[in-house]
Formats: C-alpha cells, sequence, structure tokens
C-alpha cells in the first residue's frame, strides 16, 4: 500500500497584526513546531490567505522563513490583506 499524501493547510496568519495580541510571528512559529514534531513530514502546504496583515516585503519575508522549516513545497493563495503582487 502506498504511503498518504500528507497536505498541510495554514490560513490567517495575519503576520504583522497588532490586535489579538499581536504575537502573530510566534504563533506562526509554534504552528510549524507542532507540525515538525507531530508529524509525518508533509508532502506538500497550502496557505490560503492573509499571510501578512500588511501586506509589506519583512512580513512575506517572515512567513517564508518559518513555512521554509518544513522543507516542503508550499503554495499561497492571496486574501485580503495580502499584497496581490
Amino acid at each position: 500500500m502506498a504511503a498518504p499524501f500528507v497536505l498541510v493547510q495554514l490560513s490567517d496568519s495575519h503576520l504583522g497584526a497588532t490586535w489579538g495580541g499581536g504575537e502573530t510571528h510566534e504563533r506562526l512559529a509554534g504552528v510549524v513546531e507542532w507540525i515538525l514534531e507531530h508529524g509525518p513530514k508533509p508532502d506538500a502546504v497550502v496557505v490560503t490567505g492573509d499571510v501578512a496583515d500588511h501586506g509589506t516585503d519583512e512580513e512575506y519575508e517572515q512567513a517564508r522563513d518559518r513555512l521554509s522549516r518544513l522543507a516542503s513545497p508550499f503554495f499561497v493563495l492571496p486574501g485580503n490583506h495580502d499584497d496581490r503582487g
């Protein structure tokens, strides 16, 4: 029997937001750590919108740094807070 295909979906990280406690970077890092600790390694990661809260380059760099720890291809769909470019 073939191994299962593991797909992780993440949504609404809102990196850079100051509302809701403003700990968005730590929360995303915690989710990534949980995935790594509880395995198996995802075959792909789909990020469905609102990666960033303000759409700045810095927010996207931070998202890439955190998500790259999963060592899986990731696919990003923009949300209404994201820079479409």
